[in-house]
């Protein structure tokens, strides 16, 4: 048998205060003949976050719209995106009873979604409220629970930005040209990446954090705009994220032009030369947080960008391991090697090995490339076997000797003392 169609429509509503305390509206029934129901989003919203809403209705409806409430009246949402509220704003109905938006911006759909607060989200039969030719802007709540429809509390919060730059001790090394940043963005999924150096020159990169979970992990190169390696030395970095308005600052940069992240990368790789770095810092947080009225959101961090470094600090036996400094090691011993590097791990091997000793041949070469982001690292090595006297250490990372050392292998009938 054919199905019946008709017309459905998603709304929101909101809080109401009783007694001075927000309150929730008591759920009404869930439609008439709860024909409709809403499945998703879920009942937790980021402004600016992209969401699938969806449903079924029963055989007797054949499209949905979207609204919200606030407390007043429901008011529709621009669900084909188009700045206008009308019929093509309906969302048809399958053969199977589904229905869904892909992707839509609920707090753009309609601004007042966009403040953080208390809503519910509905669906009505289009056709009981509409025609062919309109769609009301907005539906009266009396009116919405007569009709067959469906709803779903949703709370939207405000947007959120967290993460950091991916360094070793704070430390990136020269011998790569980016570095890592990492976080989540619960809201907007465009962000900007700003990186000064310590001439006040600018690096800038944009991101879009891919759906789902907002969570996103970056190589961002460490250049200007022109192509040119970012000194060595301190470099501010900043991940910048657009909150309600969507807009950075209040909207203009000193040129007249809409700041938009890409303007804003663009003004920022346009400043005058003789700027140094603090004023390059304040020209961009002028434009964004620091506005009268901004809403942008900020990672703000310091890495230092400097030569790639391995040293060797320890050596000592394992039963005395902990205070930095060369000791003499009992032969047959384990002893540790422990040293520093502002390598990453994920992309390194540190090498410790003999070049110089009585028998240096029979020393054991050691691997790891397991350290954390302090860069300290250690391996243990055993003593077992080498002949008595004084050896040569070198330890090597990235391709290279960064350090070597000497320290003495006692006999056993010795002590073990500062070599």
């Amino acid at each position: 048998m054919k199905r019946t169609k008709s017309v459905l429509t998603v709304l929101l509503v909101g809080a109401v205060v009783v007694g001075g305390l927000g309150a929730f509206w008591t759920p009404v029934a869930s439609a008439s003949h709860e024909s409709i129901a809403i499945t998703s989003p879920d009942e937790s919203y980021f402004v600016g976050q992209a969401v699938n809403v969806s449903g079924t209705a029963n055989q007797s409806v054949e499209s949905v719209a979207l609204y919200a409430r606030s407390g007043g009246n429901w008011q529709l949402l621009d669900v084909n995106r188009d700045g206008e509220f009308g019929p093509e704003d309906a969302v048809p109905v399958d053969d199977e009873g589904n229905w869904s938006v892909r992707n839509l911006v609920l707090s753009n759909a309609n601004r007042v979604l966009s403040y953080p607060g208390n809503y519910r989200l509905g669906a009505v039969n289009a056709s009981e409220v509409g025609t062919n030719e309109s769609l009301p802007a907005s539906i009266d709540p009396a009116r919405f629970v007569e009709v067959e429809s469906g709803q779903l509390p949703i709370r939207v919060n405000r947007a959120r930005l967290r993460g950091s730059f991916v360094t070793v001790d704070g430390q990136v090394p020269t011998s790569t040209t980016e570095v890592t940043v990492r976080g989540t963005s619960r809201g907007g999924r465009e962000l900007l990446v700003v990186l000064v150096d310590g001439r006040g020159r600018v690096g800038t990169d944009r991101i879009q954090v891919p759906r789902g979970n907002g969570s996103f992990d970056v190589d961002v190169p460490l250049r200007t705009a022109d192509g040119q390696l970012l000194a060595e030395g301190p470099i501010q970095a900043y991940v910048l994220g657009l909150g309600r308005d969507e807009i950075a600052g209040d909207g203009r940069l000193p040129d007249g032009s809409n700041a938009t992240l890409d303007a804003l990368a663009d003004y920022l790789g346009t400043q005058p030369r003789l700027l140094d770095a603090q004023q390059v810092r304040e020209r961009f947080l002028g434009q964004t947080t620091d506005e009268t009225g901004s809403d942008d959101l900020l990672i703000d961090e310091q890495f230092r960008y400097v030569e790639p470094t391995t040293r060797i600090t320890t050596v000592a036996p394992q039963s005395q391991f902990g205070p930095e400094g060369i000791y003499g090691i009992t032969e047959g011993e384990q002893m540790v090697v422990a040293g520093f590097t502002n390598l990453r791990p994920d992309d390194n091997t540190i090498r410790v090995e003999a070049i110089e000793g009585p028998s240096a041949g029979r020393f054991p070469t050691v691997w790891t490339h397991d350290w954390n982001t302090d860069g300290n690292w250690a391996v243990t090595l055993d003593t077992d076997g080498l002949e008595p006297g004084v050896y040569t250490l070198t330890v090597e990372a990235d391709g290279e000797t960064d350090d070597q050392v000497s320290f003495r292998i006692l006999r056993r009938s010795g002590n073990a003392t500062p070599g």
